[in-house]
This record gives structure tokens, sequence and C-alpha cells, in this order.
């Protein structure tokens, strides 16, 4: 006979209480490739499209700071 842990372990497990990756919320201005303008800095004062990120191919970065699903931004690394 299962415990009332091993019930609650085994629930835990099943597979539509595993929440993936892909459904992780992210957000761009937390991860280390994306680059916004510095504080300080006028826009005509930089070379590169802001804000920018070399994957913005890969990833959605039009609402940059809104969070969205890891699986639209396949590229996000969090910043350290």
């Amino acid at each position: 006979m299962k415990s009332q842990l091993d019930k609650y372990i085994d629930a835990c497990n099943a597979e539509d209480h595993i929440i993936s990756m892909d459904d992780e919320q992210v957000y761009c201005t937390d991860c280390k490739w994306f680059k916004a303008l510095p504080i300080g800095v006028e826009i005509w004062e930089v070379d590169e499209k802001i804000p920018y990120c070399p994957f913005e191919d890969e990833c959605d970065i039009d609402n940059c700071e809104d969070s969205q699903a890891f699986k639209y931004r396949p590229c996000y690394e969090i910043k350290e």
C-alpha cells in the first residue's frame, strides 16, 4: 500500500502536472544577449539598432518588456 507521500509524488509526476521549459515565461530584458539603450546615451549615438539581439530572427523580441513563453524565445539565457 502506498503512503500519502508516495501518492502525492505520483500525482506531481503525472504528465498533466509537469510544466515544460517551453511554457516557462521569460523576459528579453533578463537575457544576456539582449541589449537596450544605456542610460545617458542618445539613440543617434549608437551604431546598431536598439533594442538589439543577435537572435532576433529566432526569438520574438517585438515586445521585449513583456514575458513570452520560452518556446518563442529559444535562445534566451539568463544574465549572470
